[in-house]
């Protein structure tokens, strides 16, 4: 029961974001927003046939908070724990496929519109590397210090209270039931390797360039840090994503280079893939 309250909570939380975006991009228009874009800076290669083509890679993301809550009815599930180590290796592929397919579908529309340059879209040349690791670094420790530790644990102490104890992110859950060496590396692959790049590739790179250029950079950081903290499927770790997200939208924003937010997006899951061992291994 509550966990369907959980899942019915996010499922109205990405209602509510995607109308506000509806309403702000509207208002933002009306106010003269939709004006010929500045040279340079994040977004200004963006066109208004943008803010329909980012909706196709965004729905493969945004559809599975609506098919979680339609398909749950607030009974038990059947635990990965009791999943072979076949089936296991084969969810773990199929999100594999899954990630990269959205990722190429969200480079290929990138590239498509008027033959842009990712190279100068995305910044990936701005920074040399060892810049793009340090400001990570510093971003990352931020980062867990804010979201993993003070608002992750006020925000499931608080939840816990009302509904009790809620089920982990299946990610997680399936680093936990992992029982041979390729489910865990296949885990490990898609924790810090392809839900960092795709997910900074478009959210970030797409999804907030498209926004700030059709409104502003608050109303934009907003937006896409919501929906991408709801697509997570989990209320406790809501709040924190949604602050991480933030302080992703920053990174980019202030250094303008993809890179530094896909590498504080990888450091920040692998920390907690290795606390999630350490944990289990006690």
């Amino acid at each position: 029961m509550f966990e369907f309250a959980a899942k019915r909570i996010l499922f109205d939380f990405e209602v509510i974001l995607l109308i506000a975006m509806v309403v702000g991009l509207a208002l933002h228009a009306m106010a003269g927003s939709f004006r010929r874009a500045p040279a340079g800076g994040i977004g200004a290669s963006f066109h208004p046939i943008d803010l329909l083509l980012m909706l196709f890679p965004l729905a493969l993301f945004l559809i599975n908070p609506v098919l979680v809550f339609v398909t749950s009815s607030g009974g038990d599930t059947q635990p990965a724990a009791e999943l072979s180590v076949a089936d296991q290796l084969l969810g773990g592929l199929s999100q594999v496929v899954y990630f990269t397919f959205i990722g190429i579908m969200t480079v290929a529309i990138m590239r498509w519109v008027t033959m842009r340059s990712l190279t100068e879209m995305l910044g990936l040349n701005r920074m040399s590397i060892g810049w793009i690791i340090i400001v990570s670094a510093c971003a990352t420790f931020l980062s867990i210090a804010l979201c993993g530790i003070l608002v992750g644990n006020l925000s499931t102490e608080y939840l816990t209270s009302i509904f009790g104890e809620l089920d982990a992110q299946k990610p997680v859950e399936d680093l936990k039931n992992a029982e041979s060496a390729p489910v865990i590396a296949l885990s490990v692959l898609l924790a810090c390797f392809c839900a960092p790049i795709v997910e900074e590739l478009l959210f970030r790179g797409y999804f907030y360039g498209v926004l700030k250029r059709f409104s502003s950079p608050l109303f934009a950081a907003l937006i896409s840090s919501g929906l991408f903290a709801v697509v997570h499927l989990n209320l406790p770790a809501f709040l924190p994503l949604w602050l991480f997200a933030i302080i992703l939208t920053l990174s980019y924003e202030l250094t303008r280079c993809i890179w530094v937010p896909i590498l504080i997006h990888a450091i920040f899951n692998g920390v907690n893939v290795l606390l999630l061992f350490e944990v289990t291994l006690w």
